[in-house]
């Protein structure tokens, strides 16, 4: 994910396999569910008025206004064309499960922005990375002073998941999207981000695999000082004992993950952090 860049935060233990006590992973509304893959090919290509219209179809297509705190489930696999933009088209995206989630939370646009932007994420969010280290491929200076309206990172980081440690490489990037105006950005400007492991992760031993990470974020401001955050996750990965990717209990607790770091994200906002 692009504000922790990894599966670290998706804690796997015994309980892995949630039974009849997990909330069930439902397929998004076929409208929403075409977004994601959207704005994970037009982050690059597209044109801000292409941007600004996918955030207008976002907002209707969830009818955000009813969305008291978490909408979530899964969405369909990426394609080879999707993935051909960042240079993985010979991947197969159809062994990535896609899940998504829709949240609220409160903080600024600016506050969220310079969370995103920060170098050094495990300062941020404690416990959840071994080693961390981000460094960026474009100018961050550029980009705070709206000289660029991107930014992007190579990120490399250790971390423990089942047990098991492994390193992994994430290719990241944060787009800002300014005002086009009210009819054209009725939200103002907003944020898309995304990230992808441009190679599978390394683990130290066992049949442990994480093969294929894709992640698209966008943000605009809602009603009452929040944030909406709408998070795509197409994930390729094998835990052992026949728990997957597919497994919806993975799925439910990847999706958990993502909410309680929306929840951590929130604190940092309160807090005027970084």
């Amino acid at each position: 994910m692009t504000r922790y860049d990894t599966v670290a935060g998706l804690v796997l233990g015994a309980h892995l396999i949630c039974g009849g006590g997990c909330k069930k992973v439902e397929p998004a509304p076929e409208a929403l569910d075409r977004l994601f893959p959207y704005f994970f090919t037009q982050i690059d290509e597209g044109t801000d008025e292409d941007l600004a219209y996918g955030i207008r179809e976002l907002h209707r297509v969830m009818q955000v206004e009813d969305v008291e705190d978490v909408m979530d489930g899964s969405i369909s696999t990426l394609n080879r064309t999707d993935l051909e933009v960042v240079g993985m088209g010979s991947k197969n995206p159809g062994d990535a499960a896609g899940v998504y989630l829709v949240k609220r939370f409160d903080c600024s646009l600016a506050q969220l922005e310079a969370i995103l932007s920060h170098k050094n994420q495990d300062e941020l969010y404690e416990g959840v990375y071994d080693r961390y280290s981000r460094t960026y491929t474009s100018s961050k200076d550029a980009y705070l002073s709206r000289e660029a309206m991107d930014l992007t990172w190579d990120l490399e980081y250790d971390a423990t998941i089942v047990g098991k440690s492994y390193t992994s490489q994430v290719k990241g990037k944060l787009r800002r999207v300014r005002d086009l105006g009210a009819e054209e950005s009725p939200f103002g400007s907003f944020l898309v981000s995304r990230a992808y492991i441009p190679r599978p992760a390394q683990f130290e031993s066992g049949s442990t695999r994480l093969d294929q990470d894709y992640q698209i974020e966008m943000y605009y401001s809602a009603s009452g000082g929040e944030i909406l955050h709408a998070y795509g996750v197409w994930r390729e990965a094998d835990f052992g004992g026949g728990i997957d990717s597919d497994s919806e209990g993975s799925q439910r607790l990847l999706l958990n993950s993502m909410a309680d770091w929306d929840d951590d994200t929130e604190r940092l906002c309160a807090e005027g952090r970084p």
